[in-house]
């Protein structure tokens, strides 16, 4: 590629990705990465800071996804002889998310990493408004039949769904009801072998695939690539009534660890601010912003926010993640008005997160630029509007 003809997010999207690679937490290449960005800050004269971040690094295994699946395995042979505990499974694979953040967020931070911050020239007496995107890169998934990729991100779906037919046939012998031998057969076989293909899927993604980490191109240069081309634009065109962040977080992909540590130190300063948060911006049909996270007591985001990103852009769409999560997570958890984006809507751009094949040719440039030019018109919308810095969750 030709850097003088394509745009300023695309030339850092493949800097980082084809100068530095993957990007572990607290990895030579995740500071080489922050170091890049610092020296971009530098230049268009922001004077960035480092701050420290703590923690935990991914354990050698997680059981809690193998749990699901033996739970369904379970529940499918004691469908009739227990049906007052099997009725409530959908329940609690719908905590299971919930469990896992608190179980991440609880394990020991032994393990160093860092965030990096700059910030426009306005006073501090004035809004803030963070525009964050994380530096790091994830563990790969080690499947490499585009088939069997897309059963094993469809898996917790399938489960759901398989779970709840269990948990229908349970509550209908609760009440003393009977199905034909033959069809809780097929029941019971169905969950066996949903259960049981999930639990050898997830064991064989967690043993091999330990020190393999994806290039990180859409997952998340992307991000980083718009926010630099936005830090470099307002560097040139400040906002009149509004301060503008540029964060950079580390070990994301180790439990959001870098966006909890800067969401402290906002609260311990007492600086009132709102975060908007660029997660997977680089290529596909859509441009979404994140409306909920969590299925059980799901966490929403800023609604003022959100209502300013869908005037300035009407196309855009919500989302609602249900099993993932994202740097502005830890925001709302400290009653911090946050939002998130993302960009999807296509089988090829979903079938590459946290994979291997995250590389630079995802990435389509007029996503990027799409990005960035909703963002320069939400900012605006943003520093005449009476905005959600009030919206305290």
């Amino acid at each position: 590629m030709d850097d003088q003809t394509i745009s300023s997010a695309l030339q850092h999207v493949q800097a980082i990705v084809e100068k530095i690679g993957p990007r572990p937490a607290g990895s030579e290449a995740e500071r080489k990465a922050i170091d890049y960005v610092r020296d971009r800050l530098i230049s268009w004269g922001y004077a960035p800071q480092v701050q420290e971040v703590s923690f935990a690094p991914l354990p050698l295994f997680y059981p809690l996804n193998v749990l699901v699946g033996v739970l369904l395995v379970v529940s499918a042979f004691a469908l009739e002889e227990l049906p007052r505990l099997t009725i409530w499974l959908p329940f609690i694979f719908m905590l299971i998310p919930r469990v896992s953040k608190y179980l991440i967020r609880s394990r020991p931070t032994i393990a160093k990493s860092q965030n990096l911050i700059a910030y426009t020239s306005q006073d501090e007496s004035v809004p803030l408004l963070v525009l964050c995107a994380h530096v790091d890169t994830a563990r790969t998934i080690v499947l490499r039949n585009r088939m069997l990729r897309k059963l094993y991100f469809r898996a917790m779906t399938i489960i759901q769904r398989t779970a709840f037919v269990v948990a229908f046939m349970s509550f209908v012998i609760v009440f003393g009801f009977t199905f034909p031998p033959g069809f809780i057969w097929v029941v019971r076989a169905i969950a066996v072998l949903v259960g049981g293909a999930y639990i050898l899927a997830d064991l064989l993604n967690q043993f091999a695939h330990r020190n393999i980490y994806s290039p990180g191109a859409y997952d998340n240069a992307s991000g980083v690539g718009v926010v630099l081309e936005l830090a470099e634009y307002f560097s040139n065109l400040p906002p009149n009534r509004l301060r503008l962040g540029f964060l950079f977080t580390g070990a994301e992909e180790t439990g959001l660890h870098g966006a909890d540590v800067f969401a402290r130190y906002l609260v311990e300063k007492g600086i009132e601010a709102a975060v908007l948060n660029f997660d997977m911006v680089g290529a596909g049909r859509y441009l979404y912003y994140v409306e909920r996270e969590g299925s059980i007591f799901p966490q929403s985001t800023s609604r003022e926010l959100n209502q300013l990103l869908r005037t300035a852009n009407p196309d855009i769409k919500p989302f609602w993640y249900t099993l993932r999560s994202g740097d502005f997570s830890p925001f709302l958890r400290y009653k911090i008005p946050a939002t998130s984006l993302q960009t999807g809507g296509s089988e090829s751009v979903e079938l590459v997160y946290h994979n291997v094949d995250d590389t630079l040719a995802v990435i389509e440039e007029h996503v990027l630029e799409a990005v960035v030019e909703t963002v320069k018109k939400f900012v605006e919308l943003v520093q005449y509007s009476d905005w959600a810095i009030a919206d305290k969750r």
